[in-house]
């Protein structure tokens, strides 16, 4: 894990709520929350056309499950942390990830709070009970864009999902 302890950690986190999103879906009032970032991939496994990962050429490297539930946990252990960032372009590539992470964190007993970001068409009807089990474990947020609506554009961009896929997980979540 990074060591944050080369850093006035304690100015960090005493301004750390200002990094939270304001939600009413926040489990405290915002400034009783207390956040750190956390990495859980590096790099991209899509080739969308308009995205640098797409000309840099390198894999995909996504962390384990396991690996970000324990250091989210060392986070609350050490600095009180009750509130972790993703601070990825994409923290969950594919239902599975997304999956793994909710049960280390239900089965560690976290009771973390967090906000990741996701592909538009991560989710569909049959994944329902991964959005309930994520929700479950802390997540408050999953934030994903359509880049556009236009069919057309979206195949220019090399999206491989379309408008429809945004609409049906919009439904799920």
């Amino acid at each position: 894990f990074p060591d944050w302890d080369i850093f006035e950690v304690s100015e960090y986190l005493a301004k750390s709520h200002q990094h939270v999103l304001q939600s009413e879906q926040l489990p405290l009032p915002r400034h009783q929350m207390v956040s750190m970032p956390v990495t859980t991939a590096r790099g991209c496994p899509f080739t969308c056309t308009f995205c640098y990962h797409a000309f840099q050429g390198t894999k995909y490297r996504h962390r384990s499950a396991t690996a970000i539930a324990e250091e989210m946990i060392a986070l609350r252990d050490k600095y009180g942390v009750n509130f972790i960032n993703f601070w990825d372009e994409l923290s969950f590539s594919h239902p599975r990830q997304a999956s793994e992470l909710a049960d280390a964190l239900i089965a560690r007993q976290a009771n973390l709070h967090f906000v990741a970001s996701c592909r538009a068409d991560l989710f569909s009807e049959q994944h329902f009970p991964i959005a309930k089990k994520l929700r479950q474990a802390g997540c408050i947020a999953l934030s994903y864009s359509l880049e556009n609506a236009d069919e057309g554009i979206l195949e220019e961009m090399n999206k491989k999902c379309d408008s429809r896929d945004f609409i049906t997980q919009t439904h799920v979540l």
